[in-house]
């Protein structure tokens, strides 16, 4: 047995169906050896940054790993966008890469990352991975494989890893050395440990049970599907406000009277009136790290609660930025599921029937202060909802994005790309479950991203229909990976929001000069028709009574298609969002 076999088999073992790649001369045997098998289904990227992000979406919707594979040199180099990207953002991802054979390392030979080469590949992705290892004997084989699928899934370290493989190594032959039968499977204790700090727990239910307005702030970490149904859980019984971060948009469905739906850029008037009310006093933060995004600048709101409680499984992710009266290291669904039977033990404890016990009064309470937070916002979770009505030509994005939630199944899953477009498709969208909206923007934000990405997620989840939003801009860095959908028949519909512009910074210059905002425009593609030339469908919108028709054609059609609506530089959600958070400041002096 050759040693790619080996490493294939080991992945495949560990619950990896599909491998995302780009060909090369140092892969030729990775290569062969994927047509000599069947359990793995290569997936050929036209870009290694395609075929990363491909991976990274096939991870997050499949809630498994995703796996790349290309050559050193330029293959390592253009993943490193999208590496970033995984890396910040956790993703378990393994990156393997094939450099020359050991004994040119060095000498001068064509695209030599090796680790004598000038430049190495285990320092470049070393800098974005959680473990970097060359595989320079196939005695290390299994013992190297564990060590990053150890590292690539566990809690703390969660992320992406990276091996690199020289030509010679690929080839060598594993029998009688190192046997992949001796290889044994990272397992679910290390994935998902049963662990949470019981001492530091023990404080929280009293302190839960003892105030009325409460709320819950979730981040990624609630995502996997045993969080979120303790979640639910609990906030159905004691009448608990959930409220989410971007990243976490779908971990509460999102049309729950408890739903407060996202805070943050992008946020709604609900989520925002309620972390910005003086009233606010507990706060349970569980599986955020709080970073500028999720905090809106660290917003000094978080750190004059009563009482913060923060969970986190990584204990360096609790209390960076605010005071935080009960750090808690653990994970959410134990935490959640914790929570919830502690409280019900304390509600049954108080042995009332009438509803008169202290605990049934603060939840009557906390129902009445989550009515106020609603009527504040007129009954409406989003800002301008007229503008989803627009007529206006061109075209509103709010209502592409609105016509979009309605005109598709409950079950699909979003990704949406960088740009001003991903301000309105994160406000005006409505996720209902976890793992069915996938952004970069937590916190690198790297254009071009959703466009294979939404690929990914497409091929982990082929029954869930794959919607990606995204911008002209961002088609001229990866739309050619519609290419790469169109080959392989998947019924991925991409929605360009073209307005000729850089958006987000065309808005900037246009506010400063209009010298600066000119030389941030764009021609007016033809998308539809670029589709059409890689194999794809093309649909075109032009004005807002045809959003709604040719929609349900794109859906309709189950294939590829590219979707080019013209649509204006409208300011986003965003600009109301800060008013508010200057108000809320002036409100808290």
């Amino acid at each position: 047995m050759r040693t790619t076999k080996a490493i294939l088999q080991v992945l495949h073992q560990e619950g990896l169906d599909h491998i995302f790649l780009v060909p090369g001369g140092f892969v030729d045997p990775f290569v062969d050896e994927l047509g000599n098998q069947e359990e793995i289904t290569p997936i050929v990227a036209a870009h290694e940054g395609g075929a990363i992000a491909m991976a990274d979406g096939y991870a997050r919707a499949s809630g498994k790993f995703g796996a790349t594979l290309c050559i050193g040199g330029p293959g390592i180099f253009n993943m490193m966008t999208y590496a970033y990207t995984a890396f910040m953002d956790q993703t378990p991802l393994f990156l393997i890469n094939g450099e020359i054979r050991s004994e040119w390392e060095g000498r001068g030979f064509i695209q030599d990352t090796s680790i004598n080469g000038p430049v190495s590949s285990q320092k470049v992705l070393g800098n974005v991975s959680q473990m970097s290892l060359r595989l320079g004997h196939v005695h290390n084989l299994s013992f190297d494989l564990r060590r990053l699928m150890k590292k690539m899934w566990a809690p703390v370290t969660r992320g992406p890893v990276h091996l690199t493989i020289p030509l010679d190594v690929q080839q060598a032959d594993v029998n009688n050395l190192e046997r992949v039968e001796d290889y044994h499977n990272i397992s679910e204790e290390i994935k998902y440990p049963n662990i949470i700090d019981e001492e530091a727990f023990a404080k929280v239910p009293e302190v839960v049970a003892a105030h009325a307005n409460v709320a819950i702030l979730c981040g990624a970490g609630v995502n996997e599907q045993a969080a979120t149904n303790e979640l639910l859980k609990l906030a159905l019984e004691f009448e608990l406000p959930v409220i989410t971060t971007l990243s976490a948009k779908g971990a509460f469905p999102e049309d729950h009277p408890l739903s407060l739906g996202v805070f943050g850029w992008a946020g709604t008037y609900p989520a925002i009136e309620a972390l910005m009310d003086p009233a606010l006093e507990v706060l349970i933060v569980v599986g955020s790290r709080m970073n500028m995004q999720d905090t809106m600048f660290w917003h000094e709101r978080f750190g004059r609660l009563k009482a913060l409680i923060q969970v986190d499984v990584n204990e360096n992710n609790i209390g960076h930025h605010f005071p935080t009266h009960y750090p808690i290291v653990g994970e959410s669904y134990l935490f959640l599921k914790k929570l919830y039977a502690a409280l019900i033990a304390r509600r049954l404890s108080e042995g009332s029937n009438d509803g008169s016990s202290s605990m049934q009064a603060k939840t009557k309470e906390r129902k009445e202060w989550l009515q106020s937070l609603r009527m504040k916002g007129g009954g409406e979770s989003c800002f301008h909802m007229e503008d989803t009505m627009s007529d206006a030509i061109p075209i509103h994005p709010a209502r592409v994005v609105h016509t979009l939630r309605e005109v598709m199944p409950r079950e699909t899953m979003l990704t949406i790309d960088n740009g001003a477009h991903s301000f309105f498709a994160a406000h005006y969208w409505k996720s209902y479950a976890p793992k069915s909206f996938f952004s970069s923007l937590r916190y690198v934000g790297a254009m071009g991203w959703a466009i294979p990405a939404g690929i990914g997620a497409q091929i982990a989840r082929p029954t869930c229909p794959s919607v990606v939003i995204t911008g002209d801009g961002c088609m001229l860095m990866q739309g050619m990976e519609v290419q790469t959908a169109a080959r392989y028949q998947l019924p991925v519909i991409f929605v360009v929001f073209n307005n000729q512009a850089f958006g987000n910074p065309y808005l900037r210059a246009k506010r400063a000069q209009a010298k600066s905002a000119s030389m941030l425009q764009l021609p007016d593609h033809d998308f539809a028709g670029f589709a059409r030339s890689l194999g794809a469908h093309g649909i075109t919108i032009t004005r807002p009574d045809e959003i709604r028709s040719k929609l349900k054609e794109a859906y309709e059609l189950r294939k590829t298609v590219v979707v080019d609506v013209k649509i204006g530089n409208y300011a986003t959600p965003t600009e109301t969002f800060d008013k508010m958070l200057l108000a809320s400041l002036r409100r808290i002096d």
